[in-house]
């Protein structure tokens, strides 16, 4: 029978090992210019006082873009259910709100395949992903989806 030391004397010396292996592997390894990419922390690259006045500046133009973004996809407009409240008396939006394609119905949806409503290119913008406003992939970690194409 093995008693707690002993336990203890080989636990540490087995994780000393998978230590000094982790290490000498990445020893060993040759050392590469790292790639950017959207999904590494952002490395400040202007002084702070010109970002802000730079994204300041900007504000309008990339406000209006994703408003019209939101516009073309959905139908914002005040249509509460009379019966339906949220807590305190908010109001809940009533029916379906994204936007089909001109001479496109959910009941002609209904009736067609997938393959169909992929080849016509039917299928509804307002169920795909929102770009980011600053991020072309959006952040998206599969940013080509078939249904996108």
């Amino acid at each position: 029978m093995v008693s707690n030391s002993h336990r203890s004397i080989i636990m540490a010396f087995a994780l000393s090992m998978v230590a000094f292996l982790s290490l000498e592997a990445q020893g060993s390894r040759t050392v590469s210019v790292p790639v950017k990419s959207s999904y590494q922390f952002p490395v400040a690259e202007e002084d702070f006082r010109s970002l802000l006045s730079r994204t300041s500046a900007e504000k309008s133009e990339v406000r209006n873009r994703q408003i019209n973004v939101l516009n073309e996809r959905y139908d914002l407009s005040d249509r509460s259910d009379p019966n339906a409240k949220m807590s305190r008396g908010k109001p809940v939006q009533a029916g379906v709100r994204v936007k089909l394609p001109a001479g496109v119905t959910w009941e002609s949806l209904s009736a067609m395949s997938p393959e169909e409503i992929r080849e016509k290119g039917l299928f509804p913008v307002g169920f795909l992903p929102l770009p980011h406003p600053k991020n072309a992939e959006g952040g998206m970690v599969f940013p080509s989806l078939p249904l996108m194409r």
